[in-house]
Order: C-alpha cells, then sequence, then structure tokens
C-alpha cells in the first residue's frame, strides 16, 4: 500500500502530499518516502514560494528525524 501512495498519489494537494510523507516516515517506508518527496519536489510550482518554502522546511525536518 505505501509503494502504490507514493507512485500514485495524486500532488495537487500540498496539505495531503504533506500528510502522506509523515505517514510514511512515521511507516519507517524509507524507499517510499524518498519517492513520494522526489515527486513532490518536481511537480511543486515555483509561482508559489509558500509550498516551495514549506516542502523544503519539511524535507529539512524529516531529514533530521531520521538520523
Amino acid at each position: 500500500m505505501a509503494e502504490q501512495a507514493a507512485v500514485h498519489a495524486s500532488l495537487d494537494d500540498h496539505l495531503v502530499v504533506f500528510a502522506l510523507l509523515d505517514s510514511l516516515r512515521k511507516a519507517e517506508a524509507q524507499e517510499h518516502l524518498r519517492t513520494l518527496a522526489e515527486r513532490a519536489a518536481v511537480h511543486v510550482s515555483l509561482g508559489n514560494p509558500h509550498v516551495v518554502a514549506d516542502l523544503l522546511d519539511w524535507l529539512r525536518k524529516a531529514g533530521g528525524r531520521s538520523r
């Protein structure tokens, strides 16, 4: 199920993406977390700097928690 979420989740709502990223992190599904994070980073609209900042902040915090 984690693989399906990481590969096929809609990236249109960044709050849903963040929630899914957090769920994958809590499930320790690192490979799937990385897949979704990469998809989100590629998909994020640079025209919305708040979403870009939120995504970067989430990734920074997630990276710190996984070490």
